[in-house]
């Protein structure tokens, strides 16, 4: 967990996500109060921070070629990537399947809940 690592693996990870020359330029560097949802950053800031998640995010693509990965996740676009999906709800699994199945179940199924919030009303128009 992000809570768990040490300050010199978070800076190797800004590093390696081309992130450290816009944290350090931060007005408290790493210890910036971002807000929720980015609240705090500017446009700019957030688009900087996105771009090095996207960095991030191809970089572990390419580790998980021909490799088993588990992955937790609330994002959306890491999910539309996985083969299998699996919603836990309240300890277990709720629904299992590859993400166009799950949306397949529509306002029946959880998947639908889970990702209503960062689509909108529009998923099944």
């Amino acid at each position: 967990m992000v809570e768990d690592a040490r300050e010199s693996e978070i800076r190797k990870a800004a590093v390696l996500a081309t992130a450290q020359e816009f944290i350090s330029g931060m007005k408290d560097g790493y210890d910036t109060y971002c807000g929720e949802r980015g609240f705090q950053l500017s446009g700019g800031q957030k688009q900087g921070l996105a771009l090095a998640e996207s960095l991030v995010q191809e970089a572990l693509e390419k580790l998980m070629v021909g490799s088993s990965c588990v992955a937790i996740a609330h994002r959306l676009s890491t999910n539309q990537k996985s083969n299998c999906v699996a919603v836990i709800k309240k300890g277990k699994v709720a629904e299992q399947g590859c993400h166009k199945e799950l949306l397949a179940l529509g306002r029946d199924g959880a998947y639908y809940f889970v990702t209503e919030p960062q689509t909108g009303s529009s998923l099944f128009h």
